[in-house]
């Protein structure tokens, strides 16, 4: 069963009580033939400036039952939904700022739209230090059954072993200067491989990093699907059908359509069920290593349905 949070962003779901309606016709020797228009001693309306009578469907006589009338529901509890974001102006929602910390594990990056040189409008993450984990969120969120992807690349050239960056989907928002979240799942490609992009799924209690049992990898392997060249366009994918998600991606040139299936999850015994709804973001992280690199997203899609 998937877990339900409540969430200022998101009003929760209200129960829907029927409302009896109960009307009682009282008999018509109980009102005075003169005390509404029409006659017969019926209830009556008049037509708004044509003078016709309205005649009431209730006889004046006889005996009338007490009835009630309930709401009848016909959908689901949310309607089916797409979201995108392309980062061109005006962008509201997406977290913008820095933080240089030389204390914690989330030590000097950045974040937020940018223009590149190319003149493309993009979300983009910079770290400098060792270590750092970035995390982000926007204001779009999924509900129950979903697709969500986004289109991600390296601006820096150098091919700098177990580096990270990929999409991540949490139960809760997540600031990126403050991060409090628990099981955000991030789909990610590592760079450093020559015979292809290492991917990994991996599920994280934000709140912990660089502490003992702060992650868990869930799945990680090798595919052409994914590039290491820089400035090219990898797409990374996660579906969600009932209790199972399933992770794809592609590049822009093997085709941006072309999807590789490389990992399933349905969480098992002991393991945190999938929430009702999920926040989307990206992910990045730095190795062993003080120099700046950068990543960049685009095209954010979400569908979600009942």
């Amino acid at each position: 069963m998937a877990r339900r949070i409540r969430h200022p962003y998101v009003a929760a779901a209200a129960a829907v009580c029927g409302i009896a309606l109960l009307v009682l016709v009282m008999r018509a020797g109980a009102l005075r033939a003169g005390a509404m228009e029409g006659g017969g001693g019926g209830l009556a309306a008049t037509g708004k400036g044509s003078g016709q009578v309205l005649q009431s469907s209730v006889a004046a006589t006889g005996t009338v039952e007490p009835r009630a009338y309930f709401p009848i529901l016909a959908h689901s509890w949310f309607e089916e939904i797409t979201a995108r974001e392309d980062f061109e102006p005006p962008v509201t929602g997406w977290p913008e700022g820095s933080v240089r910390n030389v204390v914690t594990v989330r030590e000097e990056f950045n974040y937020g739209p940018y223009v590149d040189p190319d003149k493309q409008t993009v979300y983009q993450i910079g770290i400098r230090d060792n270590s750092d984990h970035v995390f982000v969120t926007g204001p779009i969120f999924a509900l129950e059954n979903f697709e969500y992807q986004a289109w991600m690349r390296r601006k820096s050239c150098s091919t700098d072993q177990a580096f990270e960056y990929g999409i991540l989907i949490s139960p809760v928002p997540i600031d990126p200067a403050h991060p409090e979240a628990e099981d955000v799942i991030t789909f990610q490609n590592q760079i450093g491989f020559t015979t292809g992009g290492w991917w990994w799924v991996k599920r994280w209690n934000v709140s912990s990093v660089g502490q003992a049992g702060a992650v868990e990898k869930i799945a990680n392997d090798r595919t052409s699907a994914l590039t290491e060249e820089c400035n090219i366009w990898n797409v990374m994918r996660i579906e969600r059908s009932g209790n199972t998600l399933t992770f794809k991606v592609t590049n822009e040139k093997r085709g941006i359509d072309d999807f590789q299936t490389v990992a399933t999850y349905t969480p098992g015994p002991g393991k945190p069920a999938l929430y009702d709804q999920y926040y989307v973001g990206f992910f990045a992280a730095n190795a062993d290593i003080t120099t700046w690199r950068y990543y960049q997203y685009d095209n954010v899609y979400v569908h979600a349905a009942p």
